[in-house]
């Protein structure tokens, strides 16, 4: 059986003051829409996509031409966001199995903290996508590569899924975010600027940067003594089988930023 030495504890005790929990956020969500009318000028419920229900809908009226078409999101503050979660409208075929109905066809996932600038989120680019449900949930979780800052999020769509009659539609039943929230507040604004894994790790360690931008690494132990340090291109991965078992910190820096994280080695 394995024991847990003094000094195991003592890290694990650091690791739990500084853990970053997630948690789902639930202020109030004001939604907006490039388009919230068709071209009927009927007004459709945007508000229903945070209304915690998946059984009502908001729409958006959409182009076969694929003339782009957004649904925004007003967070209320800028929130450090991990995931975002968007459910699909439902309707039961013949078959009475659920059939996700006009869910954005291509579309991009995008932030801004001032409602004008646009910033695409990493990774977070989709054409011809399709939705993956399972018996118990329609969730459609998309997981930040690192997580952002941002007050607003939009779904900037650019192709559309067709109705049972042929009309192009831009529809949401739900949304919510997944929000960070460190126990640091020195952290807040600079944490996220890369990752690194497996954590804990055994043998090698992973460092990636969120812009693969050239950056420089600095690797602390527990005392604040450099391990290693060195530069590299926003990708390295790391030999740590002889590092001795306990927290260390890693500090990336680039031209604009200076971020850090801990690790743990086995």
């Amino acid at each position: 059986m394995k024991t847990i030495s003094k000094k195991t504890s003592i890290c694990m005790f650091i690791l739990a003051i500084l853990f970053v929990s997630v948690q789902r956020t639930n202020a109030v969500v004001i939604v907006t829409a490039s388009a919230p009318v068709d071209e009927l000028g009927q007004t459709w419920a945007l508000a229903n996509i945070v209304d915690n229900s998946i059984y009502s809908v908001g729409l958006v009226f959409g182009h076969l031409d694929n003339t782009p078409e957004w649904i925004k999101f007003d967070l209320g503050a800028s929130t450090t966001i991990a995931e975002i979660k968007l459910n699909p409208w439902l309707d039961k075929g013949i078959d009475q199995n659920p059939n996700p109905l006009c869910f954005p066809k291509d579309f991009v996932l995008q932030y801004s903290n001032d409602n004008n600038n646009w910033t695409d989120i990493p990774g977070q680019t989709y054409t011809n996508y399709t939705c993956v449900l399972t018996p118990t949930s329609s969730d459609q979780i998309f997981r930040l590569l690192s997580p952002i800052n941002a007050r607003y999020i939009r779904v900037y769509t650019t192709a559309y899924n067709l109705d049972s009659g042929g009309n192009p539609w831009l529809s949401l039943a739900e949304f919510n975010t997944t929000a960070v929230i460190t126990s640091l507040e020195s952290m807040k604004s600079n944490n996220f600027g890369f990752i690194c894994y497996p954590n804990p790790v055994s043998n090698s360690l992973t460092i990636k940067t969120l812009f693969g931008i050239e950056s420089e690494m600095t690797i602390r132990d527990i005392k604040g003594s450099i391990v290693k340090q060195n530069k590299f291109n926003g990708n390295q991965t790391l030999d740590v089988s002889n590092y001795i078992s306990g927290v260390y910190f890693i500090e990336v820096k680039d031209q604009s930023s200076n971020s850090k994280k801990l690790f743990i080695k086995e």
